[in-house]
């Protein structure tokens, strides 16, 4: 058990296995693959399982995909259940590999 107490937030919590075990059941990850054809105009929407319309989502560019990503000015405008939408400002003309953390 670890006490954390952090006097410029003013709180503190315990730390233990079962607060690690609720933090982690709470938190779903995923790979998600935009592909090429995927794109109309410059929007896709894919599917991501984990995604609700209220769940905090957080993107970014897998390793492989972080040049095209930033480069084509690839983000996520939107989410609702089970899916997650993207916009690019070019677009890519390759596949683009997004690492997803869901938490709800």
């Amino acid at each position: 058990v670890k006490a954390i107490l952090d006097t410029n937030k003013g709180y503190a919590y315990i730390q233990n296995a079962d607060t690690n075990a609720y933090l982690e059941s709470k938190r779903k990850e995923a790979v998600l693959v935009l592909p090429v054809g995927g794109w109309y105009g410059d929007m896709q929407t894919v599917a991501a399982s984990g995604a609700t319309a209220t769940n905090t989502v957080i993107v970014s560019a897998a390793p492989e995909s972080y040049d095209v990503y930033g480069e084509c000015g690839v983000r996520c405008i939107a989410q609702a259940d089970g899916t997650l939408t993207f916009s690019c400002t070019s677009t890519p003309d390759e596949a683009v590999k997004v690492n997803v953390a869901f938490f709800s």
